[in-house]
């Protein structure tokens, strides 16, 4: 059994995963960056699990995701905690700023462009009440170009 993305498995879903694969005489493949996101849930073990292993971890070591030669070698640098991606990303138009409600702004913008072409796009916030704001803009916009019905 292969498990992609396992930094993002809690201990207790793991614990339970293997102990599954063990009554099955089935084997356990953990595959995933130890350096990315791990679990919400208690534990997220792979970092430690790939630790324990020393040198003896396979490894992916070329970046294939990226159509640009300076895209592969930021993402690399960023991976490794290096700030000179930031300016690598920063010189070529990447990262914006700006005040709370010009950020929203854009970011609504660029779902709305995106959306308004057929294509499929997410807005993300760092918390509840910036969602909600998020969302009630949307749903007036869609109601008012009827593509969604208002409650009541």
């Amino acid at each position: 059994m292969i498990v992609d993305e396992a930094s993002l498995l809690g201990t207790f879903a793991l614990d339970e995963l293997v102990s599954a694969a063990r009554d099955a005489r089935a084997k356990v493949v953990l595959v995933g960056d130890p350096n990315q996101l791990s679990a919400i849930d208690a534990g997220g073990m792979f970092a430690a699990l790939v630790g324990a292993r020393g040198g003896l971890v396979p490894e992916l070591t070329d970046v294939r995701r990226f159509v640009n030669a300076w895209e592969k070698e930021a993402s690399v640098e960023l991976r490794a905690g290096s700030s000179d991606a930031i300016d690598a990303y920063e010189s070529r138009g990447r990262v914006v700023g700006g005040t709370r409600d010009e950020m929203l702004d854009a970011l609504y913008g660029a779902w709305k462009k995106d959306t308004d072409e057929g294509k499929t796009s997410l807005m993300i916030a760092a918390d509840l009440g910036t969602v909600g704001e998020l969302n009630a803009r949307a749903q007036a916009d869609r109601i008012a170009v009827g593509a969604v019905s208002g409650m009541g």
